[in-house]
Parts: structure tokens; C-alpha cells; sequence
């Protein structure tokens, strides 16, 4: 039985030694294989990603033009386009309106709380920027009734006018 018994260890041992051995191949052609692969993407997405690098030198040979505003007709007619309008807005709150008209048109708002025009500071008449904005901002009144309220606003140049009807929402604190 003793040589039975070494018999069989003598082949356990090359078999544990060659499944080692092929363990650690695997492994090595495992990771080259990683490594290989890795080096081809980066070296790939280096080809097709090249960065963009600013340049700190102004090129001078475009000329840039500034924006200015188209010049208009005097005898056109003025038109008057809310732009914004800020709603809902809370008694004390900042309320917030823009209109486009005519350039240089001269523009009055009128908010109105139960048919009575409101005095709140900032709601007086403006001219127009060359591009036709003209732009209000004023506190309502923390004794400003609540409800929807409505704001007139009327634009003119020359002897025409315009009119828009927008609405503002005064809401309890």
C-alpha cells in the first residue's frame, strides 16, 4: 500500500503545480491584453478629441460692427407688445412690466385698483430706447387691494399711437 500511496502523490503534485502554472498565465495574458487594449483607446480618442486651445492674440482682420437700431419710418404706426408683466405679486411686493414699441416712442402706464389710477412711485411715463423697450418697476402698496387688476399701457411718436392691456395679480403677504 505504501507505493500505491506515493504513486498517487507524485501525480496530485504536478497536477496542482500545472494548474497553478496555468492560473498565473492566464492571468499575465489577462492583463497584457488590459494593458494593450487600454493604450489603443486612449491613443485613439487622443486622435479624434483634440483639445481646442485659446488664443490670447485678437485677430484684427474682422471688424466687429456694433448693434444699432433700425431706423423707422416717423409716419409708421406704434405698436405696443407686453414683453413681461410680474404676476402673481404680494402686497409690498416689486412688480415688474416691459413693453416693446417704437423707437423713442413716448410711453404711459396706468395700473388700476377698483377703476382708480394707482400713485405708486416708479409707474411714470418713459421714452423708448432706440429699440423700442421701455421698462417699469415700482413697490406695490401693502394696502393694494387684492384681485386681478388691470395695467394700460399707451405708447406714442409723433401725432400715433398704441395701446396694450395686460393684468396684474395682487396677492395677500
Amino acid at each position: 500500500m505504501k507505493i500505491d500511496v506515493d504513486f498517487e502523490e507524485e501525480i496530485v503534485k504536478p497536477k496542482k503545480r500545472k494548474t497553478v502554472r496555468n492560473g498565473l498565465i492566464s492571468t499575465i495574458i489577462l492583463l497584457t491584453l488590459a494593458i494593450v487594449g487600454g493604450s489603443a483607446y486612449v491613443y485613439y480618442i487622443d486622435l479624434h478629441n483634440k483639445p481646442v486651445i485659446a488664443s490670447s492674440t485678437v485677430d484684427t482682420s474682422k471688424q466687429l460692427h456694433p448693434i444699432v437700431a433700425v431706423k423707422q419710418d416717423p409716419n409708421a404706426l406704434v405698436g405696443v407688445a407686453i414683453e413681461v408683466i410680474s404676476s402673481p405679486i404680494p402686497r409690498g411686493g416689486e412688480a415688474l412690466a416691459s413693453v416693446k414699441s417704437y423707437p423713442n416712442a413716448t410711453c404711459v402706464i396706468k395700473v388700476m385698483y377698483n377703476n382708480v389710477a394707482s400713485t405708486e412711485n416708479g409707474l411714470e411715463s418713459k421714452v423708448a430706447d432706440d429699440f423700442g423697450v421701455v421698462s417699469w418697476s415700482w413697490n406695490v402698496s401693502g394696502a393694494a387691494p387684492i384681485g386681478s387688476w388691470p395695467v394700460d399701457i399707451t405708447c406714442a411718436h409723433h401725432s400715433k399711437s398704441g395701446y396694450v392691456q395686460g393684468s396684474i395679480l395682487i396677492t395677500s403677504n
